[in-house]
């Protein structure tokens, strides 16, 4: 696997679906990246169950639900837990507006 996107995510209910599309529909071989997506003990209700909807929805998306630590530590967590040869960090109200992100980043190598 190439890339592991580790997306840190704290009460970014409205943000979060339009991130992780952003990054699960890449032009790119869905067998070469994950993205793990750290719910980081967020209090609002909504983003953990949005956590588990996503990951039901796309196969290269894995959850982790860890209590509040801060986005260093969700990060950390994210990185003890990927498969990936890079890592790559996406905060949860971020998005990639280039389908073709992953392909170009890979080149540019």
């Amino acid at each position: 696997m190439k890339f592991s996107i580790v997306v840190a995510a704290y009460n970014v209910a409205e943000y979060l679906n339009k991130c992780v599309d952003s990054i699960a529909n890449q032009y790119f071989d869905t067998s070469n990246f994950e993205v793990i997506l750290i719910d980081d003990g967020s209090t609002d209700q909504k983003t953990s169950k949005i956590c588990d909807d996503l990951s039901d929805k796309y196969s290269v998306v894995r959850v982790i639900h860890q209590e509040n630590q801060g986005l260093s530590s969700a990060r950390n967590t994210g990185i003890k837990n990927s498969f990936g040869e890079y890592i790559l960090f996406v905060d949860g109200d971020d998005f990639w507006s280039n389908k073709n992100f992953l392909f170009k980043f890979i080149k540019s190598f």
